[in-house]
């Protein structure tokens, strides 16, 4: 019998603003959430084979309040020796994918 083979590799995106779009393979799995010379950033696990899309990802502080319908905790970024703590979330609602695609377009 022979095995399937799924290759897969290690992506990383830094984050350089508060409301950022990335493109990545569909169905990247987000794996670590840290800060790679005090820019928050994110490795992902991806199919390398897989097509592209537009990924939103918005950068929150401690204490700001914002609007989480649609989007998915991806994790925690410590900058600035502890003087910047940021949470990254990442656009998940189909639905608000669908909208933002039809608003870029108008």
């Amino acid at each position: 019998m022979y095995e399937t083979v799924a290759i897969r590799k290690i992506y990383k995106t830094t984050i350089l603003d508060m409301d950022t779009t990335v493109q990545l393979p569909i169905g990247a799995i987000p794996l670590r959430v840290d800060q790679q010379h005090d820019v928050p950033t994110i490795w992902w696990l991806v199919n390398p084979e897989a097509k592209f899309q537009k990924t939103r990802i918005i950068t929150v502080g401690t204490g700001e309040s914002f609007d989480v319908a649609g989007f998915t905790y991806v994790g925690t970024a410590v900058c600035n020796d502890g003087r910047l703590i940021w949470h990254l979330f990442m656009e998940t609602s189909v639905k608000s994918m669908l909208e933002r695609h039809s608003q870029q377009r108008s």
